[in-house]
């Protein structure tokens, strides 16, 4: 007898224009017996593991699909070979670049494995192989989105501590590296990260005020995403908590512990923009 989930099924086909052969190639299940149920009222016998083989050959589940209609134009991209689609919610105001995320990739796939850093990325709607090319724009939602999982996964601060750092450890075998490799001061390493900041994202504007003893590291939201940042489905709190981290540990890429840092004033607090100070220690850096 054909169930609740049968006819959604059938109408998620209708309304996506999915061919019934690719509906079976996608869920591993024969032409005939997929064709057999179109044409009966049978209920369609699908395991655990062929759901997720749908999830895996489009990057996008089923559940998502059946619970909010807007996801079947993505379905619909995919379907029609775009596998570069993303879900609206990462593709308008795409002002980040995908290296801004893949260092946090490359962490997960070191504790977990790559199998688990897949089924994240899938889970968020995302092809994982879309991540693979560096210069690809996104939503900073991705980011926070991952940052998340992260907190799931029960990360603690040292945890987001350890997460930051590598995203300079990422970066080896780089012109950015280059850049910082001849650094002979904490102010050539901070000068350097000035110059590379915006490879990462466009949401925000920075001005660093760097001097012999110390910088101030001053970064305001930019139009294009203030809107974003007031909407309160985004948790974009953790953002602001994770964003200082990073700033701290940018002498780890010239083989150099990461630095105090101190937040003046930030935007998740009500404040116009973001202000990080860093006091470096009085030290000549030897070029390792």
């Amino acid at each position: 007898m054909v169930t609740d989930f049968d006819k959604a099924l059938k109408k998620l086909i209708i309304d996506s224009g999915l061919p019934l052969k690719k509906f079976a190639e996608a869920t591993e299940t024969s032409s005939l017996d997929t064709l057999k149920w179109w044409n009966s009222e049978e209920k369609l016998f699908i395991k655990d593991s062929q759901i997720n083989s749908f999830q895996n050959f489009f990057a996008i589940t089923i559940e998502d699909l059946l619970e909010d209609e807007s996801k079947i134009s993505l379905l619909r991209k995919r379907v029609f070979g775009d596998r570069d689609a993303l879900p609206e919610k990462y593709e308008n105001d795409a002002n980040s670049f995908v290296r801004s995320t893949y260092y946090i990739l490359k962490y997960l796939r070191m504790l977990y494995g790559q199998a688990f850093v897949d089924q994240t990325v899938l889970s968020l709607d995302v092809h994982p192989l879309y991540l693979d090319k560096l210069d690809n724009k996104i939503n900073i939602r991705f980011l926070i989105d991952l940052l998340n999982k992260c907190k799931e996964l029960g990360f603690k601060q040292q945890d987001f501590q350890r997460l930051s750092g590598s995203l300079f450890l990422s970066i080896e075998n780089s012109e950015s590296e280059d850049l910082f490799s001849t650094a002979h001061s904490y102010e050539d390493i901070y000068n350097s990260l000035s110059l590379i900041v915006n490879k990462f994202d466009h949401n925000f504007d920075y001005d660093f005020v760097i001097g012999k003893t110390g910088a101030d590291l001053i970064t305001r939201p930019t139009e294009k995403i203030k809107h974003l940042l007031d909407d309160p489905t985004l948790n974009s709190e953790i953002l602001f908590s994770y964003r200082p981290m990073l700033f701290s540990q940018a002498p780890l890429i010239n083989n150099r512990p990461g630095l105090d840092i101190k937040v003046k004033s930030c935007t998740s607090r009500g404040d116009s923009f973001s202000r990080y100070q860093v006091h470096f220690p009085d030290v000549t850096l030897k070029i390792l």
